[in-house]
């Protein structure tokens, strides 16, 4: 059996499928799924955003990814928001491991850009769940 999806792209993909015209905003983009078979029920979602034939064409492994989530009966409250929230963590966290090297690499000597420096605290705090002031 296939490893389940992770759950941050099982959730997206979950409130998509609750509020397929989503999918075609730009909310969301192919790279913000980690997983190869989400990706390509996503673009399948975007390209035809009717949950009725979503598993037409798509290859095996991500055609049984799409089944179980078309068989998840939890209700998703904010598609929206939910898609919005957990697209955003994830990207603040792919930025915040392209920024590590480049800050903490410094850290023996090197000079870092301030700015650099401030984005990095920032997205740490975010993703920490403390806001700043």
């Amino acid at each position: 059996p296939l490893a389940p999806l992770p759950p941050a792209d099982r959730e997206v993909l979950l409130a998509l499928l609750r509020a397929p015209a989503l999918a075609t905003t730009g909310l969301v983009e192919e790279t913000d799924f980690a997983d190869p078979r989400a990706r390509a029920v996503f673009v399948r979602l975007s390209e035809k955003p009717n949950p009725e034939r979503l598993l037409e064409g798509l290859e095996e492994a991500a055609a049984a990814a799409a089944r179980e989530l078309l068989c998840d009966g939890r209700e998703v409250r904010d598609a929206e928001r939910t898609v919005a929230d957990i697209v955003g963590r994830g990207r603040k966290a792919r930025r915040l491991k392209e920024l590590e090297p480049l800050v903490l690499g410094a850290a023996d000597g090197g000079a870092v850009d301030p700015g650099l420096k401030d984005e990095y605290r920032r997205l740490l705090s975010d993703l920490k769940g403390t806001k700043r002031g």
